[in-house]
């Protein structure tokens, strides 16, 4: 995790643009959660957001996946797990961003806190991005980067 401190944001969000061949959906928001972490040296909120953020990315495609059924004891157990992380990324979310101006948290309450389907959606779509960022950071760890 140290890593990202040796970067600026701008340069960071570059690196995981380029790592993920472009498919960063919400730049500008990565942009600033970066440069709060950093500026706010808030690396365990951080990491605890990026492994939730992980979770949910592979729950839902586990869920999206056609060719999968599940019995209503595991698919109660996948839902709970979804909710947890989402709750999980959420709180962390709203954390990092609390060290922020008022202007981004109006943002981010509008955008992923409320809890209806359309944050629900960006909020999915942030935890995408955040996964590239784990699997980034995981590489950078071990020496592959």
């Amino acid at each position: 995790m140290s890593y990202i401190y040796n970067k600026s944001a701008k340069e960071l969000l570059n690196d995981i643009i380029l790592f993920s061949n472009n498919k960063i959906v919400n730049n500008e928001d990565l942009e600033r959660l970066f440069e709060i972490v950093i500026t706010n040296n808030l690396g365990e909120p951080f990491e605890k957001m990026l492994f939730s953020s992980k979770v949910i990315t592979g729950l839902l495609r586990i869920i999206q996946n056609s060719d999968n059924y599940f019995d209503e004891i595991y698919f109660s157990k996948i839902k709970n797990e979804l909710k947890d992380n989402t709750l999980t990324v959420v709180n962390c979310l709203k954390d990092i961003s609390g060290y922020g101006s008022n202007f981004l948290n109006s943002i981010f309450e509008e955008k992923y806190y409320l809890l209806n389907s359309e944050c629900l959606q960006n909020l999915y779509l942030l935890c995408s991005d955040l996964n590239f960022v784990k699997m980034y950071l995981n590489d950078i760890k071990s020496g592959i980067k």
